[in-house]
């Protein structure tokens, strides 16, 4: 995924949740990968490769605060999110 289509699924988000009923929203979309190689007595021990994604979001209606995280974000078979 790129940072331009992160912007836009962010931006859909807020904007769904405006439409039903927050009075503001945020969205914040991480998205990362990782690496590591363990060692021992001069051994390659373990090799790890990961990768993450997520979305969260926060909302607020009138006084009242809501947030929500999920760590998959999958595009449907759809299309849409």
């Amino acid at each position: 995924m790129n940072e331009n289509h992160l912007s836009e699924l962010a931006g859909e988000v807020v904007k769904r949740a405006l439409a039903a009923g927050a009075s503001d929203a945020e969205c914040t979309i991480s998205e990362g990968d990782e690496f590591s190689a363990n060692v021992r007595m001069r051994e390659l021990e373990s090799l790890k490769e990961a990768g993450s994604r997520g979305a969260g979001l926060r909302i607020l209606i009138g006084k009242k605060t809501g947030a929500s995280y999920t760590p998959i974000c999958r595009r449907r078979a759809s299309g849409t999110w």
